[in-house]
């Protein structure tokens, strides 16, 4: 009794009471599992042998960077926008979710919400122009240093015989 009065007169108490139930009840319907119960299932399979792998080589003011320089969680945050932005261009700008969801929308007579939607997700093609002026802001930004040169190569590696071998490398930014 005593509980249900608390709640009813702090609004903060009742709002995290909610939050909190609101996200075991989410954790319970994606993993089955809730925080701080953990389950740990990235490892269950092994990863298949692909033909290719994608790198990112990083050239500020002429220095090449290493990753062994960087914590794993610095180095990612340097080299995940540009996965992000290559899987959107091999996506085609991921058109074929956007048609899915015209479709869903479609069928729920909310076509008129698609269409203003629509131009918000698309990527327009000075978003790939404008995207080497954003990310050279953005290192600057982690890096804490300014960049006056910047140049991204995309590096694309084969493995065979236990060994890693280069196949290519394009150049993604050259500012």
């Amino acid at each position: 009794m005593y509980f249900l009065k608390a709640i009813s007169k702090n609004k903060a108490l009742s709002l995290a009471l909610f939050l909190g139930s609101l996200h075991v009840l989410c954790d319970l319907v994606r993993s089955g599992t809730f925080f701080p119960i953990v389950h740990y299932g990235m490892y269950s399979l092994i990863e298949p042998r692909q033909k290719s792998y994608l790198s990112y080589e990083l050239v500020v003011n002429g220095k090449k960077l290493d990753a062994l320089d960087f914590r794993i969680h610095i180095w990612e945050a340097l080299t995940n926008p540009l996965s992000i932005h290559e899987k959107i261009r091999q996506n085609n700008d991921f058109e074929k979710e956007k048609n899915l969801m015209k479709v869903a929308l479609d069928k729920l007579n909310l076509s008129t919400f698609y269409a203003f939607i629509d131009s918000r997700l698309s990527n327009i093609p000075e978003d790939n122009v404008s995207f080497a002026l954003r990310y050279k802001k953005y290192l600057t930004s982690v890096l804490k240093q300014p960049i006056d040169r910047l140049q991204v190569l995309e590096c694309e590696y084969g493995y065979e015989n236990s060994r890693y071998f280069l196949i290519n490398k394009t150049i993604l930014i050259n500012e």
